[in-house]
């Protein structure tokens, strides 16, 4: 799982992208925030 690291740089992951998921910020139930950044690609972000 990605993260955002103390110099804010995002470290990417290059997954599909669910359908049911819009782009955008999606919170996950283990306190994550999945960020959609294009198609294809989404970070996480530890909460």
């Amino acid at each position: 799982m990605g993260h955002l690291d103390a110099d804010g740089a995002f470290e990417h992951l290059t997954l599909p992208t669910p359908e049911s998921e819009p782009h955008g910020l999606t919170v996950r139930q283990d306190g994550t925030v999945a960020v959609a950044l294009e198609a294809g690609k989404v970070a996480f972000v530890s909460a």
